[in-house]
């Protein structure tokens, strides 16, 4: 089972997370978060759903190229964290323009706190509960929710 601990998280990214948890916490927005490291084997699992398994397509991002995957002497540290925010203590989708306002200001939040927000990828590789912390590439702006400088392999 994927993690959801902060302690599988690379130094960088769980303090970026701690503190976009923080924010989130001070701004009265609950939170769920879903997912830190993630092995191989679940990573493959996962690509395979819409493609070789029945379901919808979930990750881009075959087996060992997720931010999610990262170890360092095969211990976890993962450099990417997804969360979800709650609205009456539901997870919140993306139907409803309450719903999208509320990812996009978690997006902005994150975004303050050093991550990359999935949420302003383009097209269908769109994924807002995915932040990840910025190694390379160009950080992505939410103001324009603009992707063309965002280069790198979306979760």
């Amino acid at each position: 089972m994927s993690s959801r601990s902060l302690a599988d998280c690379s130094i960088e990214a769980a303090a970026c997370a701690a503190e976009f948890e923080n924010q989130m916490r001070g701004a009265g927005i609950e939170f769920v978060r879903s997912c830190t490291y993630r092995s191989n084997d679940e990573q493959a699992a996962l690509y395979a759903l819409g493609r070789t398994r029945p379901g919808r397509i979930r990750t881009h991002a075959p087996p060992g190229t997720s931010p999610h995957n990262r170890t360092i002497d095969q211990i976890a540290a993962s450099d990417a964290i997804d969360y979800y925010p709650l609205i009456a203590g539901k997870l919140a989708g993306d139907d409803t323009d309450q719903e999208l306002a509320l990812w996009h200001q978690i997006g902005i939040m994150g975004e303050a706190c050093g991550l990359i927000w999935g949420g302003c990828w383009a097209g269908l590789k769109i994924d807002r509960p995915h932040f990840e912390i910025h190694r390379k590439g160009s950080k992505c702006n939410t103001s324009t929710t603009s992707s063309a400088n965002h280069p790198h392999t979306p979760d």
